[in-house]
């Protein structure tokens, strides 16, 4: 009758224990429970937080469950009147074990970015609206992204529509008090407003962050450490082999030290390839390379990105239900992306991952596409008075 949330702990040593159930949805009840994320602290308490829908609300979820698998009570955060429906969360967790989650919400004017603290006993701070920066308030904001630094300050980063294209945002959210709204997609070359696929990660008081946006030729990868105050976006896809091609899907990770590393698909003209580069705060760019052991290096980047192009496959399979596509064309782009994500896991299966990155890349394109697309149609239909409610033919 509807999605569930189900959660399982595996040991070090690659045994899996008992599924757990978690939403606590009647099995008689329509909706569905979707879009899942987790964090655990040091002594392996989960924290985990998804969406719930159905026809008569949305919830932000959120239960702890402990080490021993025993889960705490589900806290529901329920819309309101500014807050009409959840979507996309992602959390972080700080020393304190509170829950930090960055998510967006539709207010029927657009969709906002919104943050809330939970603590580790599930208690929930208010809801505060980040997406303030004038070029995109009252727009559509989301695939929103929370990093949190050792001093419990949360960096939030997402990809927001102008009115022209879209761009990457940031802010700092300290002690519950967010501050103003920047845009960061500043390079001279990437003025051209087709920025998505942020990443953020963050140490010490200061967020690194990554992104994919077009120069106005191809697209390429930008980096930006933002402190006390922003430095200089540095275009870090340079590599020769592909310099006139387009890279996509940027992974980053910061050490103790404040050194980036990122790494990311490019097409080189004849087929994609990974990359990779190291970017500090001395030094602006490391060069970029191809390790000789690709396919095993390329394990974990596979497996993020599967789980990725999971999760927009529930999305778009859930705005499907919603009947918020609009024509068989739509379908047919979905299905091929569907396909995409299953020979990914396939060739993950079978070893090959580099393969397997390459289909869930293609398909993770697909989704977001298809995403942005039915976003836009169902905006364009609330404007205009026309009913969300279509079937394809």
């Amino acid at each position: 009758m509807n999605d569930e949330i189900y959660w399982v702990k595996v040991t070090t040593t690659g045994v899996p224990g008992g599924v757990l159930k978690v939403s606590d949805r009647p099995d008689d009840e329509w909706g569905f429970e979707t879009f899942p994320q987790i964090a655990t602290n040091a002594a392996g308490t989960s924290y985990i937080v998804w969406e719930s829908h159905d026809h008569v609300h949305d919830d932000l979820c959120w239960v702890n469950i402990s080490t021993d698998g025993v889960p705490g009570n589900i806290l529901r955060i329920p819309c309101s009147p500014a807050i009409t429906g959840f979507y996309w969360p992602r959390i972080a967790l700080d020393a304190m074990d509170n829950t930090l989650v960055a998510f967006s919400g539709s207010d029927w004017s657009g969709c906002h970015v919104y943050w809330v603290k939970i603590t580790a006993d599930g208690v929930p701070t208010g809801i505060v609206d980040l997406s303030t920066h004038p070029a995109s308030t009252g727009r559509w904001n989301y695939f929103a992204m929370i990093a949190v630094d050792n001093s419990g300050i949360s960096h939030i980063v997402w990809s927001g529509w102008d009115g022209t294209g879209h761009d990457i945002y940031w802010v700092k959210v300290d002690g519950g008090v967010a501050g103003p709204a920047l845009k960061i997609s500043t390079h001279p070359d990437n003025i051209y407003g087709h920025d998505s696929a942020v990443q953020v990660d963050a140490a010490a008081r200061t967020a690194y962050v990554v992104w994919w946006g077009s120069d106005g030729h191809d697209f390429e990868i930008y980096w930006v450490k933002i402190s006390s105050d922003m430095g200089d976006v540095q275009k870090i896809s340079t590599h020769p082999d592909n310099i006139n091609f387009n890279d996509n899907a940027p992974q980053i990770a910061v050490d103790a030290r404040g050194t980036s590393s990122v790494v990311w698909s490019g097409w080189n003209g004849t087929n994609d390839e990974i990359y990779f580069t190291t970017t500090s705060a001395v030094t602006t760019e490391g060069p970029a390379v191809t390790p000789e052991n690709l396919n095993t290096q390329m394990r974990p980047l596979a497996q993020y990105n599967i789980v990725r192009a999971e999760e927009l496959s529930c999305i778009c399979h859930d705005m499907l239900a919603e009947h918020y596509f609009t024509d068989a064309s739509d379908y047919d782009e979905l299905l091929k992306a569907d396909e995409y994500l299953a020979m990914a896991k396939k060739y993950f299966a079978g070893g090959n991952y580099i393969a397997a990155n390459y289909f869930a890349l293609k398909a993770i394109e697909g989704f977001i596409d298809q995403t942005e697309m039915q976003v836009s149609n169902l905006r364009y239909n609330n404007i205009n008075g026309i009913s969300s409610a279509v079937h394809i033919i």
